[in-house]
């Protein structure tokens, strides 16, 4: 069953056990609840449940508003769930035997998350609730590849009361932390939308060049806390020990992303082959120089593209260990 409701308003009434006995399938979206205490978010979680729905196998919901809480305790024979742009979701508990496959995409407002998911092996989630106290996953041991996690390249304590848990990483952390079995990991690092409200009122419709670039690295200094007391700094990497491939996206030639590769490359013993995609749109002049450091391995171009300007240069590199 597919509903796409051009935002209408979606009035759930009760239902009755195994009212929708036959039904595998839900795809809900585009819809907008009456609001809070109304009851339809309780009654749109009991139709997703056993007791109205004991053969669903694959439920998604997206771009639902007025949804605050949702409560399923799911059929065995659920596997797949998305809960999708839902930006009102504020408390999610999912009781899930049988379910395998868990995607969460731009529901930042929830606070307290509950997924028991013992077989749970797939796991996507953007953005965890950031309060690791009212986050629980049931299964986490089990899951074996996470497709998406953000994770902040500054943290911003202030807008979260400055409570010491709470970082905008923390949910992401704690899942990394206890999702100890996974062999497949997608990480996207982000720049905070904070940090962007900050810096774009300081330079309206600036033009990129060198000079911008140092001003708007001054201005992000200035709001960057000191720390006067450090005298010692250790950054710990653990070596990848398990990590056999790895994908790099929009990669930049800078010293820095070239030094992090290089760094990424001698912590990782067991790794075969990397592949590195540059950044599109940012060499349309020459070929730039690809000196990334080859630690144990060699570097070949292997996909080409003719830039705009007529030059044609490779587009993606792939390393690979030499024997």
């Amino acid at each position: 069953m597919n509903l796409i409701l051009g935002k209408a308003i979606l009035k759930i009434p009760d239902t009755v056990t195994g009212a929708f006995g036959l039904l595998t399938d839900i795809r809900l979206s585009y819809a907008r609840l009456e609001g809070p205490g109304d009851g339809d978010d309780r009654r749109l979680g009991h139709l997703l449940s056993s007791s109205c729905s004991p053969q669903l196998r694959r439920a998604k919901l997206s771009f639902i508003s007025e949804l605050a809480t949702l409560r399923l305790d799911a059929a065995r024979t659920l596997e797949e769930l998305q809960l999708l742009s839902l930006d009102d979701l504020q408390s999610l508990a999912v009781h899930a035997p049988g379910h395998t496959v868990l995607r969460i995409d731009k529901c930042s407002r929830v606070t307290e998350a509950r997924v028991s998911a013992p077989q749970l092996k797939v796991l996507a989630w953007d953005h965890p609730c950031n309060n690791p106290g009212q986050l629980r996953l049931d299964g986490a041991a089990s899951v074996r590849c996470i497709e998406k996690l953000d994770l902040f390249t500054h943290h911003h304590r202030t807008e979260y009361q400055g409570d010491e848990e709470n970082d905008g990483n923390s949910g992401a952390v704690w899942l990394l932390r206890n999702c100890t079995h996974v062999n497949r990991l997608v990480v996207h690092v982000m720049f905070p939308y904070w940090l962007s409200n900050v810096l774009t009122p300081l330079f309206p419709e600036q033009e990129y060049d060198e000079a911008a670039t140092e001003d708007i690295q001054d201005a992000i200094e200035l709001i960057m806390p000191e720390l006067p007391k450090i005298e010692n700094l250790t950054v710990n990497i653990y070596p990848w020990v398990h990590t056999i491939g790895a994908t790099i996206h929009d990669f930049m030639l800078l010293d820095s992303q070239i030094r992090l590769v290089g760094l990424l490359l001698a912590s990782s013993p067991a790794l075969e082959r990397m592949t590195i995609a540059l950044c599109v749109g940012d060499y349309d002049d020459e070929e730039e120089d690809f000196n990334i450091p080859c630690c144990g391995g060699h570097w070949e171009p292997y996909v080409w593209e003719c830039s705009a300007l007529g030059f044609i240069r490779p587009k993606k590199y792939e390393w690979i260990r030499e024997v």
